[in-house]
């Protein structure tokens, strides 16, 4: 079909893990999926293949491309037994010059329900005010760490790191409290100079935060959360370190929202 007739634009959705690949290519790297021919969609066509094929992942990047700098031969067909077309590129790759505008984009998820459970660790009081949570939050890590936590709580049934938002105030933007701890077996004996707190079970919305903590990945997940129109709890929050979060090359941090 005649470039004349396709839109203005094309769409093509990635991992963001080959996105990643991508910014250091000329060309954008591809999904095995894409080996016959390359999968494009229309502005009218994302969601539902966003809800067939990508709701099992809670970030994806979309790309607007400009189907003029595209390299090969450009299709408006249907797939073998279907009804619906779609663009299909074949023989060719999608140059990163042909790329308009990257943009990241979140899954929606349905409510988990998640069982109660007990942590106990470090403590300190903070707030979003005037940035404080960004100093006192990076100096509970660092105690809890030179601390050796994992050697002074009792009862440990999970090896990861659990980071708990709760006594809250009001909503985000007034004082809580912040626990650095491990899931333990119960609350019978919490030591001098730690806090116990118990999670109770409910609907929780799971968040993840892929990148460097480091770097900001985990706050800027907050960030997108602190915007969104949940209705939170406000009860208890928390985030979970474990071997995902270990990763060296693309560490995902895992949140979880209370919700009423």
């Amino acid at each position: 079909m005649p470039l004349d007739v396709c839109p203005p634009q094309l769409y093509k959705i990635l991992s963001v893990e080959n996105w990643k690949k991508s910014e250091s290519h000329q060309n954008v790297v591809l999904d095995i999926s894409d080996d016959e021919f390359i999968h494009f969609s229309t502005k009218d066509q994302l969601s539902k293949i966003v809800a067939k094929y990508w709701n099992h992942v809670n970030r994806y990047i979309l790309l607007e491309v400009d189907p003029h700098k595209l390299k090969g031969d450009l299709v408006f067909e249907t797939n073998p037994g279907r009804e619906n077309k779609y663009w299909h590129l074949y023989n060719g790759s999608i140059p990163m010059e042909s790329v308009l505008y990257p943009s990241e984009k979140y899954v929606e998820k349905s409510n988990m329900k998640m069982k109660t459970f007990n942590v106990i660790g470090l403590a300190v009081r903070t707030t979003n005010e005037n940035g404080q949570m960004g100093k006192d939050i990076p100096q509970l890590w660092q105690d809890f760490m030179a601390g050796r936590y994992v050697e002074k709580v009792p009862n440990i049934i999970d090896p990861a790191i659990y980071s708990v938002y709760t006594e809250y105030e009001g909503d985000h933007t007034k004082p809580y409290t912040v626990i650095l701890g491990f899931k333990v077996d119960n609350l019978d004996h919490v030591p001098k100079g730690m806090k116990g707190v118990c999670i109770e079970g409910g609907d929780f919305k799971k968040f993840t935060a892929i990148g460097d903590p480091q770097k900001g990945s985990v706050y800027n997940e907050w960030v997108k959360i602190w915007s969104t129109d949940m209705d939170r709890k406000y009860s208890a929050d928390y985030e979970v370190y474990g071997e995902k979060a270990q990763s060296p090359s693309s560490p995902e941090v895992d949140i979880f929202i209370g919700l009423n």
